[in-house]
This record gives C-alpha cells, structure tokens and sequence, in this order.
C-alpha cells in the first residue's frame, strides 16, 4: 500500500513482517519485526505524513501504530482476536 505523498510503499507478509520500500530510490527503507504473527493489515494515516498502522493475524492479534519517518514504534494495543483490516476515521 502506497502512501499518500508516494514516496513508500508498505508490505505484510506471513512471515511476520513489514517492508516500508523508499520508492525514491527503489530499495528497502524499513523492515519492522515486532509482530508476533502474519500481518494481516496495514494503512496510512491520511492526514499525517510517514504514520502507518498493522494489524497482525490469530498468532499477533495486535494493532501497531509506527513513524516510518522517524522510525519510531508508537504504540500498540492487544485485540483478543485477529485483525484482518484497518481503517483511520
């Protein structure tokens, strides 16, 4: 999923991780490897710059919230169930 500016590209995968590729330079900008299962989701923030969320599958059942400017994990919060989708509102 491409951010709003275009400048990254974000990745889920089942091996539990994410890839933020900087689509400026045609590489791999960011790799985060706190989920402790696939992921499930991602989305951008459509209203601030670099801040993206995940969601992790049966094995995670996490909501992670990031700077990928910053590259800062800013926060989290456990689901109790798996979360297959996100929206910001």
């Amino acid at each position: 999923m491409e951010n709003y500016c275009g400048n990254y590209l974000a990745s889920g995968s089942n091996d539990n991780h994410i890839g933020i590729w900087d689509l400026r330079r045609n590489q791999q900008y960011l790799k985060y490897t706190e989920h402790k299962g696939a992921v499930k989701a991602i989305a951008w923030c459509p209203w601030k710059n670099g801040i993206i969320a995940s969601a992790g599958g049966a094995g995670d059942k996490t909501i992670r919230i990031w700077n990928v400017n910053e590259k800062l994990d800013l926060a989290y919060k456990k689901t109790g169930a798996q979360v297959s989708s996100l929206i910001w509102s």
